[in-house]
């Protein structure tokens, strides 16, 4: 009875001792396994950033040069969208990968606590056996042999148990990797609303923003051409006056001079005062043509001036009418993009709905299906391959599209690590 004791625990203690060797190579595996995840979503992170900032700046140039195009703008809105929708679905990556390791950290502290128990257990089973040492050796050849026996039950079942475990942790993992998938696509289609909306509320800021600074820039325009204008024609009117006043006083300065010089030569000869009376009717002539002229500039200012305020009124009807013009298309992109996003909201319900109703049967993620499929159905397979501009080169997704028909069509071999 003590040799069968003495066996079974032996056998005890040599099976936790495989146990926990099993466990040790299992969290070691699980810890590259993840480390080599984590090297993989940090790259897709790094990448989908670059693209993000690329598209960014395109987005931004394309503003810039083509300000008034409303079809190009919500283009690369769209696009800006997208990628915001990529980079918000490779954060939620990232935080359930970082969930997973620490769930696995801590099935690792779990793990290294029940190594400790088991060391106790060894280190006590080891003093006892120090103790029976000499009833052992008195019973050698019968331990030996029972020894014998025990080893290869113990191996057949040593055998049959990392078979029943290793059926276990695949079963696991395919559970884990079926909820994973499932709990990434509901925050995914959460992140992306959230996204959709935040872009929505920041473009209409935008817009009525840079609304507000045009309408802003335009008034001051017109403002300051109306001030230098003003200025101009007060400063041509008074050059004007000062000019006709200083001819006048020439004149009269001139005519005094002429009447003077005919007062004193008066007792002389009588030819000699008509001949001082001609000078005179000259100047006298001189004021009333210097008048006709300054009458005749006066009115040609007068008309230069008609000219310039029907210019004027003429320009500003024009701004005013592209402002009209301009503000109806605003309207029309407004109201064209109200329909598009209440669709796209009600085709996100639709989505929604089918999830939370049907699982992962909604989602073909089931047991047995192309999980692509469910992928592509997600985008538009019709669509053009954009050619043209370096812009809508760059913000092109013809082979992203390509790629995901791809592995629609051959799907890679699920691996469980």
């Amino acid at each position: 009875k003590e040799v069968a004791e003495a066996a079974d625990a032996a056998r005890k203690a040599q099976e936790e001792c495989s146990v926990l060797v099993a466990v040790e190579a299992a969290k070691k595996a699980d810890e590259e396994r993840l480390a080599k995840e984590v090297a993989e979503a940090a790259q897709a992170v790094r990448q989908a950033e670059e693209e993000c900032l690329v598209l960014q700046e395109v987005e931004a140039a394309t503003k810039a040069e083509q300000e008034g195009m409303a079809k190009e703008a919500a283009e690369a809105a769209e696009a800006a969208r997208k990628a915001e929708d990529e980079r918000l679905a490779l954060e939620t990556g990232e935080a359930a990968k970082k969930a997973e390791e620490e769930r696995l950290s801590q099935e690792a502290a779990h793990a290294a606590e029940a190594a400790r128990k088991s060391e106790e257990e060894r280190l006590a089973l080891e003093a006892a056996e120090a103790a029976k040492k000499a009833e052992e050796e008195r019973s050698a050849k019968e331990a030996v042999d029972a020894a014998e026996a025990a080893e290869s039950a113990r191996t057949a079942l040593q055998a049959r148990l990392a078979l029943e475990a290793a059926e276990a942790a695949k079963q696991a993992e395919e559970a884990a990797c079926r909820a994973d998938e499932e709990r990434l696509a509901r925050e995914a289609a959460e992140g992306a609303e959230l996204a959709r909306q935040a872009e929505e509320q920041r473009l209409a800021k935008e817009t009525a923003e840079v609304a507000e600074a045009a309408r802003r820039a335009e008034e001051e325009w017109v403002a300051r051409e109306a001030a230098e204008g003003a200025r101009r024609a007060e400063e041509e009117r008074l050059a004007r006056e000062a000019e006709e006043r200083a001819r006048a006083a020439e004149a009269a300065r001139r005519l005094e001079e002429e009447q003077w010089q005919a007062g004193e030569a008066g007792a002389a000869v009588a030819p000699a005062v008509a001949q001082s009376a001609q000078p005179a009717e000259a100047a006298a002539r001189g004021p009333e043509m210097d008048v006709a002229g300054g009458n005749m500039l006066r009115q040609w200012e007068q008309q230069h001036d008609q000219a310039l305020h029907a210019k004027e009124s003429a320009e500003i009807s024009d701004k005013n009418a592209l402002r009209s013009k301009a503000a109806q298309a605003l309207q029309e992109f407004y109201e064209e993009r109200k329909l598009n996003l209440a669709k796209q909201r009600q085709a996100k319900r639709a989505q929604e709905s089918a999830l939370a109703s049907g699982g992962a049967a909604a989602t073909g993620l089931g047991e047995g299906k192309n999980t692509w499929e469910s992928v592509v159905d997600l985008i538009d397979t019709s669509a053009k391959a954009s050619a043209g501009s370096t812009s809508d080169t760059l913000r092109s997704t013809d082979r992203m599209r390509s790629l995901l028909i791809q592995l629609k069509s051959n799907p890679p071999p699920l691996v469980f690590c």
